[in-house]
């Protein structure tokens, strides 16, 4: 694990804007100084491949955790 965060580039993407909020703010405490938002999963993939980013932090929907016999 790296010891100087700094370098990272971060890529957060949420639909949730305060998750967004949140995980931005806690990069930016651990001394990352590059963390890009993203909103939607085009606007990640298109910042994945015009920027140098070396971490993606997602959202992850929980819905088959909180009922896991739901068939898909």
């Amino acid at each position: 694990m790296p010891s100087n965060f700094s370098d990272i580039n971060a890529l957060v993407i949420d639909n949730n804007s305060s998750m967004r909020q949140i995980m931005v703010s806690m990069l930016r405490v651990m001394g990352m100084k590059t963390v890009i938002v993203a909103n939607s999963e085009s606007q990640c993939m298109q910042l994945i491949t015009a920027e140098n980013i070396n971490l993606v932090v997602c959202g992850l929907s929980l819905i088959h955790i909180s009922e896991p016999t739901r068939p898909y």
